[in-house]
C-alpha cells in the first residue's frame, strides 16, 4: 500500500486539484478528506497494532524452531488467522505449538487441522 507522502508527492509533481487528490487519497487510505480552499485535510482510518501476516508467520516459524526439533512444520498467515501443517511426533509437541502460535503477537486463531501426530 502507498505511503500518504507518496500519494502527495504523486499528486503534486502531476500538478493535481485538490479535488482530485483528495478522491485518490480517499480511495488508497479509506479515510476521511476535507479540502478547504487549497487545503486537503485527511483523516486516515485508526491503523491500530496492525501487524502483517508475513510478520506474525515469521515469529511463528522462528519460535516453533525454538521449541521442536521437527523442521517438517508448514506456516501460512492469511488475516491474522496461522495455518499450521506438518507432523509432529507426539500429543504434547503438537499441543505446544499450538500455545506458542497462540502467544505470537497479531495471531488471532490458529487453525492445526493439518498438524498430525505421526512418527
Amino acid at each position: 500500500m502507498r505511503s500518504l507522502l507518496q500519494i502527495v508527492a504523486v499528486v503534486s509533481l502531476a500538478g493535481a486539484s485538490n479535488v482530485y487528490a483528495a478522491n485518490i487519497v480517499t480511495d488508497v487510505i479509506g479515510g476521511a478528506v476535507q479540502v478547504t480552499g487549497n487545503a486537503v485535510s485527511v483523516v486516515a482510518p485508526p491503523v491500530g497494532n496492525y501487524i502483517s501476516d508475513s510478520a506474525i508467520t515469521g515469529k511463528v516459524k522462528s519460535d516453533i524452531l525454538s521449541c521442536t526439533c521437527s523442521s517438517c512444520i508448514s506456516v501460512t498467515t492469511n488475516c491474522g488467522v496461522v495455518h499450521l501443517s506438518g507432523t509432529v511426533k507426539t500429543q504434547e509437541e503438537r499441543d505446544k505449538l499450538i500455545k506458542v502460535t497462540h502467544n505470537v503477537c497479531g495471531v488471532k486463531s490458529v487453525d492445526a487441522t493439518d498438524l498430525k501426530v505421526g512418527h
